[in-house]
Formats: structure tokens, C-alpha cells, sequence
């Protein structure tokens, strides 16, 4: 069963993920600061692997 559960939440934090490159890439066209912009997108990756890891 707890490996059931584990996956359920597994995929709400993808979700989670999706949304927030979703948000960074509206967030893209409407400013169009590229650099500031990826710098935040590699940061947000990098808290997610780490999140993934623990």
C-alpha cells in the first residue's frame, strides 16, 4: 500500500513541476527577461531534484 501512495503523490508533485515551467514560460513571453528568467528555471530544477531526492 505505501508504495501505491508514493506514487499518487509522485505524481502530483509532476504536476507541480509542470506548472511551475508553465508559469515560468508565461512569465517568459510576457517580460521577455532571458537571462534572469533561465537562471530562475535552473534554480526551481535544481530545488526539484533535491526535493525528488529526499
Amino acid at each position: 500500500m505505501k508504495w501505491k501512495i508514493w506514487i499518487r503523490y509522485k505524481k502530483y508533485f509532476l504536476l507541480m513541476v509542470i506548472l511551475f515551467l508553465l508559469l515560468i514560460i508565461l512569465l517568459l513571453k510576457i517580460f521577455s527577461i532571458n537571462k534572469w528568467l533561465f537562471a530562475i528555471a535552473l534554480l526551481l530544477l535544481i530545488i526539484g531534484i533535491h526535493l525528488l531526492k529526499n
